[in-house]
């Protein structure tokens, strides 16, 4: 038998290489949009959605791309669409732009009855993005956001109406008291979602609901958006954390982190350490792995201290 060895000292010629391969441009993602396999083409349209400056020559690709018979394809393109025509970028659009944007907010607008639900979703997030000129789609959204069967989109539908009628947020907040359980789920996330201190203020009132499934998602809902919340509303969770219902108990020991320091945090912990019911268990784990993280992220020197102190890392905001 003859074993070959490459001493430890080989000359970096005599080393085998492997060349990196060269990393994909914006035309090159265009063209797999139109590659045979599907992951593929739902990829290229995912990137395209990252892409910068943005990539306005891939529009049509995309709305071809919009037909796809894979509808996660379809909805990749809708999403990026979405995105490319946004609302805040108008400024910059040519009166090409425009019509062409106008051509995109008719396809979403039809895409939000597909069959499939992703594709549904995604054609709703579009005109999220987009903002008021999909308006003419605000009465379907609305239908929509108001029908129990839809449960599987009316948050998506309840974020759209918001961001595309000038007073969607005013109104959502008005329908709150009023609807079906299914349908304030939805607009609680949605205003919640809202840069808005008004929209998250409307929400606070059902961390005192005796439905527990709006206790719960108010809970999840505010804990998205960092904001400073009164003495108040951390005392009323910290209750929750002991509320008898499970469902709620563990939404609020989720929520905990994101309203209370360590220390509080790690007392209520150690208070539910023996509950019983896996939901609560489980969420006491993950939120005991959430603070011995940020007591490490706290406590770890820098090894090249920095001369600006005025810049800083945010922390990354802990999963729900």
């Amino acid at each position: 038998m003859t074993i070959c060895c490459v001493a430890i000292g080989a000359s970096p010629a005599s080393r085998p290489t492997h060349s990196a391969a060269p990393r994909k441009g914006q035309a090159d993602w265009v063209a797999d949009l139109s590659s045979p396999q599907w992951r593929v083409r739902e990829h290229a349209a995912q990137e395209l959605g990252q892409a910068y400056p943005k990539p306005y020559f891939a529009a049509d690709a995309l709305i071809k791309a919009a037909d796809d018979p894979e509808p996660a394809v379809k909805a990749a393109a809708m999403e990026t669409l979405g995105w490319l025509y946004r609302q805040r970028d108008s400024a910059e659009f040519s009166p090409a732009r425009l019509n062409k944007r106008g051509k995109v907010v008719e396809l979403l607008g039809k895409r939000i009855d597909d069959p499939q639900t992703n594709v549904r979703q995604a054609a709703m997030r579009g005109l999220e993005e987009i903002g008021p000129p999909a308006q003419g789609f605000a009465r379907r959204l609305m239908e929509i956001l108001a029908d129990d069967r839809e449960a599987a989109v009316q948050s998506f539908a309840a974020c759209a109406y918001r961001d595309i009628c000038p007073d969607g947020a005013a109104d959502l907040r008005k329908l709150l008291a009023d609807s079906s359980v299914k349908t304030q789920k939805a607009i609680i996330f949605a205003l919640c979602i809202s840069p808005s201190a008004e929209d998250r203020a409307a929400v606070v009132p059902y961390l005192y609901s005796k439905e527990p499934t709006l206790v719960a998602q108010a809970l999840y809902s505010l804990s998205l958006h960092k904001f400073d919340a009164p003495s108040s509303v951390v005392d009323q969770i910290e209750t929750l954390c002991f509320a008898d219902d499970p469902q709620v108990r563990a939404a609020a020991v989720r929520a905990t982190t994101h309203f209370m320091d360590n220390p509080r945090v790690a007392g209520i912990l150690d208070k539910l350490s023996d509950d019983s019911d896996p939901k609560v268990a489980a969420a006491v784990r993950d939120v005991r792995r959430r603070i011995e993280v940020r007591v490490r992220a706290s406590t770890r020197t820098s090894s090249k201290p920095t001369t600006r102190p005025h810049f800083h890392i945010a922390n990354p905001k802990a999963g729900t």
